[in-house]
């Protein structure tokens, strides 16, 4: 398992933008070490670097990964989620 930087992701972003992508789809799993906020800052970057890119992000799995991470419910998961874009 690995985790890629933001660099190494926006890498792709820029690669998908340069031949006229509009959607992202991130996805990669579970990493018990990653704080939420790796999660909501990531979110944020992308939307601020990329701001046409549409972004699906996050399986049924990895959201219910982070509400056990955070001890929060799914709405309050779901809601930072969605205010970081």
């Amino acid at each position: 398992a690995y985790t890629l930087t933001y660099e190494q992701i926006a890498q792709k972003a820029r690669e998908l933008v340069a031949i006229g992508g509009t959607q992202l789809l991130l996805q990669g799993g579970v990493n018990p070490d990653l704080p939420f906020d790796f999660y909501l800052s990531l979110i944020r970057r992308l939307r601020q670097d990329f701001p046409t890119l549409t972004i699906h992000a996050f399986s049924p799995t990895e959201i219910d990964f982070m509400v056990t991470l955070t001890g929060q419910s799914l709405e309050w998961v779901l809601q930072q989620l969605i205010e970081a874009g």
